[in-house]
């Protein structure tokens, strides 16, 4: 089932609003979709997960080293 375009577009806005890429927006967007339409294993959960959690942009993060 197509997630509905009102959702689509307030999940890409607050991506925005919150200083975060495109990417993150676009990754819970395919998660989502993905969980709409079929029963994902645990692996393919973890998966999206890990994706999204990649692209997500932390403030002071790049100093943590």
């Amino acid at each position: 089932m197509a997630l509905d375009p009102a959702l689509a577009g307030a999940l890409k806005a607050a991506a925005k609003e919150v200083g975060q890429p495109d990417a993150v927006a676009n990754r819970l967007l395919a998660w989502l979709t993905h969980l709409s339409d079929s029963e994902l294993s645990r692996d393919a959960r973890g998966q999206f997960y890990d994706d999204v959690r990649q692209a997500i942009l932390l403030p002071g993060a790049e100093d943590a080293d």
